[in-house]
């Protein structure tokens, strides 16, 4: 947990960090299933957060 200690700072990423702690823990950390629930999210609409929004400038061609 070390290499995540900025992490600890923040009430809510604290909580996030736990929880796939937990997970791992527990041996029900599933990449595929987390990809495949992300993509479920985005297929039905779901708006990306502004990390995740593409923020290339219109007409300018992207890395992405």
């Amino acid at each position: 947990m070390e290499p995540r200690a900025f992490c600890y700072r923040n009430a809510g990423r604290t909580n996030r960090m736990l929880e796939l702690v937990r997970m791992r823990i527990n041996l029900a950390d599933d990449a595929d299933a987390y990809a495949a629930g992300i993509r479920a999210y985005l297929d039905a609409g779901g708006p990306l957060t502004a990390q995740g929004a593409i923020r290339d400038p219109v007409g300018t061609q992207s890395l992405r």
